[in-house]
């Protein structure tokens, strides 16, 4: 089942959505900013330049559905420095977050998908992106990061010349993609969609910092696990 769940992953190119977003002033009191302060990297100067991987057989397209955030956790799951299997399918784990949120309204958020990971043992913490630079930070020390966001028609098209997107026209719904790497030279982040290999160059795009920087403001969110249980 599990195999036939990848090989559908990889092609079908639906273009559903699902992130919901809800705003929770405790999440001030678990802040990547603290967290890269009292636990610094192992190495430094940071590198000008990362991109966390993932296996391509592993890409997700979860088709017109509403696990964007489930398909993306999944692609967390998958990337290095994580690199763990994931435990169930796509709709399964959505519907662990559905259980979570307590609600019909489709779609789910990713403070639910992590408070699933941690039910499960599989994250002991996580936290929360306070600015630009500290999200960007992050990916270049830690690892990718899972990114909520206003979704728009822009966005679904990346530039055919450049990769890059841009949220110019109308809002089709909330979406969640994976941050996985960051070149600090051309400020420049690259995403990893879910909606298999023909979103963007063989399912990723990039965002200039001024654009990621918007997103983030105008009700984007950005977690990670701080800690994580199990192999790495």
């Amino acid at each position: 089942m599990i195999g036939k769940l990848w090989r559908y992953a990889r092609g079908s190119g639906g273009k559903g959505f699902g992130r919901v977003f809800k705003r929770d002033g405790r999440d001030a009191a678990y802040s990547m900013a603290r967290t890269l302060a009292a636990e610094p990297p192992a190495v430094l100067p940071l590198p000008q330049r990362r991109t966390w991987r993932i296996d391509r057989r592993y890409q997700l397209d979860q088709g017109p559905n509403p696990w964007c955030v489930a398909a993306t956790g999944m692609h967390w799951e998958r990337s290095t420095p994580v690199g763990t299997a994931p435990a169930m399918l796509m709709y399964m784990l959505y519907q662990f977050c559905k259980d979570i949120d307590g609600d019909a309204n489709p779609g789910t958020t990713a403070r639910s998908l992590m408070r699933v990971y941690k039910q499960r043992a599989q994250v002991e913490a996580y936290v929360w992106a306070d600015d630009l630079k500290t999200l960007t930070t992050w990916i270049l020390a830690r690892g990718p990061v899972m990114f909520g966001t206003w979704w728009t028609t822009g966005m679904s098209r990346p530039s055919l010349t450049t990769g890059y997107i841009e949220p110019t026209g109308s809002i089709q719904g909330g979406h969640e993609v994976l941050l996985m790497g960051y070149d600090a030279g051309k400020k420049t982040t690259t995403i990893l969609n879910s909606w298999g290999s023909s979103y963007g160059r063989d399912g990723r795009a990039f965002v200039h910092d001024d654009v990621l920087g918007e997103l983030l403001r105008n009700d984007g969110d950005a977690v990670a696990a701080s800690q994580i249980r199990g192999p790495r």
